[in-house]
């Protein structure tokens, strides 16, 4: 992250592309969020083990959190449909351990400050 905002065309271009912060502690949190989205999506992809969502209908796996409930859970979806940053996990099973091996990762991704349960 560089030191100075100062404006330009130029830096206000990078902030629109998320490559420009105003301040240390900003630029801090989107480098945790990255580094715990990269770990948690490497994981997934290891887990599926070559598995791709199709088009087509199938049963796949999302991880979310509800503000409501205050939980991290992951849905069942039958059509490709997300839109989440977090890779769609291939079984209900992927995904719970996902959900119970990177609470903290999670939490720091879906900016959690609170004490969360994990439910489905």
């Amino acid at each position: 992250c560089r030191n100075t905002y100062d404006g330009c065309d130029y830096d206000i271009h990078l902030r629109a592309l998320g490559e420009m912060y105003m301040t240390k502690h900003e630029c801090q949190k989107a480098i945790n969020e990255k580094l715990a989205l990269t770990k948690v999506n490497k994981r997934i992809d290891e887990l599926n083990d070559g598995w791709k969502p199709s088009k087509k209908v199938e049963d796949h796996y999302t991880i979310c959190y509800s503000r409501e409930f205050k939980c991290i859970m992951f849905l069942e979806f039958e059509n490709y449909v997300t839109s989440t940053k977090i890779n769609i996990c291939k079984t209900e099973d992927i995904a719970n351990q996902i959900t119970n091996e990177f609470e903290d990762e999670l939490k720091i991704i879906f900016n959690i400050k609170e004490e969360t349960n994990h439910e489905r």
